[in-house]
């Protein structure tokens, strides 16, 4: 899992990372492409500096891009409720809530299962997953409804990644299966 974070304001900036347990003999999930993340931009320098507030300050952004951003800085699991067995995995993701919280109620974001320790994927193998949101004990057990599922194919690193997948505030049990 990655989050990352930049501003204009010096090496002094700090971004806040929501609690989880990441340990090498437990899976936990890889988030990319989410729907609120902020644009870099490329670097490319403009003919005239935006101008921004910060604070107190008035500051100057030489490039495009947004002057302060984040990458993935919302997404968080739990570990508890985690399966991973040969036949499948199953995790809780969520959007963090309150003060530091995300600025929306739900998101898209792929993921991939990453530090598997029974479900061994081979390159081409087929799955279907599905997306259960509000489950109860955080989806650990049943209950919820299923708002999507789908079908995916690893690529050839044996790797299945997950695409838009809907996650909320609420919370979401990510279910996957060997395809039959």
């Amino acid at each position: 899992p990655h989050t990352f974070g930049w501003n204009l304001g010096g090496h002094t900036g700090r971004v806040y990372v929501p609690p989880v347990d990441v340990t090498l003999g437990q899976s936990l999930p890889a988030f990319t492409r989410c729907s609120l993340d902020d644009d870099p931009g490329t670097a490319t320098k403009l003919a005239k500096p935006k101008e921004y507030k910060d604070g107190k300050y008035t500051r100057k952004d030489r490039y495009d891009g947004v002057p302060y951003g984040q990458f993935n800085a919302y997404l968080a699991w739990r570990t508890d409720g985690l399966i991973d067995q040969a036949d499948r995995w199953e995790i809780t993701v969520y959007l963090t809530a309150g003060k530091r919280g995300a600025p929306k109620d739900e998101c898209t974001v792929d993921i991939t299962p990453r530090r598997l320790q029974e479900l061994s994927i081979k390159p081409g193998e087929k799955f279907t997953w599905t997306n259960v949101e509000g489950s109860r004990l955080a989806g650990a057990v049943s209950g919820g409804k299923a708002v999507q599922s789908g079908q995916a194919v690893a690529d050839k690193h044996g790797l299945v990644t997950l695409e838009k997948v809907t996650v909320t505030k609420v919370r979401n049990r990510i279910k996957l299966r060997r395809a039959k």
